[in-house]
């Protein structure tokens, strides 16, 4: 964590300009910081539900409680989807090749979801 944070500090201060780099390490700089950001919020999440559950014996009855129970949970997920997501966005090369497969798995979804309304409108029951 002491590491991201530091890395986040250089990153902030060339992302704002204030770094003598080239392009391609303020690039790579961007890069660093957005996932270390990703990091921190989303891991962070889980330490922090755990102290307001804990310390404040927050019970099922309080009206945050299924968020902090969501939170320990969910976020580190999220971190581990948007993780490959920013590298895959960031870096040229890879959203290139990566374009492809998206553009046809959207193809095959709005496909299947035709067959499904279609399938609707004659009077069948989707499986």
């Amino acid at each position: 964590a002491v590491v991201s944070t530091q890395s986040t500090g250089v990153s902030l201060k060339v992302a704002l300009g204030h770094g003598g780099g080239s392009r391609a390490v303020n690039h790579a700089n961007c890069t660093v910081f957005l996932i270390s950001i990703l990091f921190l919020v989303c891991n962070g999440s889980f330490p922090l539900s755990f102290l307001v559950l804990s310390i404040f014996e927050v019970k099922e009855t309080f009206p945050g409680y299924p968020f902090f129970q969501m939170a320990k949970f969910t976020f580190p997920l999220l971190n581990a989807a948007l993780f490959p997501t920013i590298i895959i966005l960031r870096k040229p090369s890879l959203r290139k090749r990566y374009k492809g497969y998206v553009i046809e798995a959207l193809k095959a979804a709005v496909a299947l979801s035709c067959l499904k309304t279609h399938s609707h409108t004659r009077g069948y029951i989707p499986l």
